[in-house]
């Protein structure tokens, strides 16, 4: 996940030189909106609750371009004011947005193992407290039998 994060941010710093300047300010007519951007909350996060995760995986749709398919959720992405810029080569710009889109997916696959990693330890923590630990209290004992059983056979001789 870490690095799917790190080529996150860099496509984020990509996005500028590719698809325009970001800007507040809206007093330029050839100002757009676009969501080629990651939201830097999102994905600088390092922990999320299942809750937040169930969230992110809710909304999740399921595009194909190109003949491939790719997974996309636009709570991840960040709708910015840019300043378009005359980008000369056209080819290079859709494989830029070919490769926002595989990342982003790779971004939503890697919450989905993380959803499912942490269902999993919730779980294995309520094993833990209500069959794990009384068994092994039932094991030791178990053994504490046998070998006071055995030693006192030991001793007796």
């Amino acid at each position: 996940m870490d690095e799917t994060r790190g080529g996150m941010f860099l496509l984020n710093e990509m996005s500028e030189n590719v698809m325009g300047k970001i800007r507040t300010l809206t007093t330029n007519d050839n100002l757009t909106e676009d969501n080629y951007f990651f939201d830097r909350d999102i994905i600088s996060k390092q922990d999320f609750s299942i809750k937040e995760l169930e969230g992110i995986q809710q909304n999740i749709k399921v595009e194909k371009l190109n003949g491939k398919t790719f997974y996309t959720n636009s709570s991840i992405r960040k709708n910015v004011t840019i300043e378009r810029i005359q980008f000369k080569d056209d080819k290079f710009k859709k494989e830029f947005i070919s490769m926002f889109q595989q990342v982003e997916s790779d971004f939503l696959e890697n919450i989905e193992m993380y959803l499912f990693q942490k269902k999993v330890y919730s779980k294995w923590k309520i094993f833990k407290v209500i069959a794990f630990i009384p068994f092994m209290l039932f094991l030791s004992e178990l053994v504490e039998i046998i070998f006071g059983i055995f030693f006192e056979d030991i001793i007796s001789n």
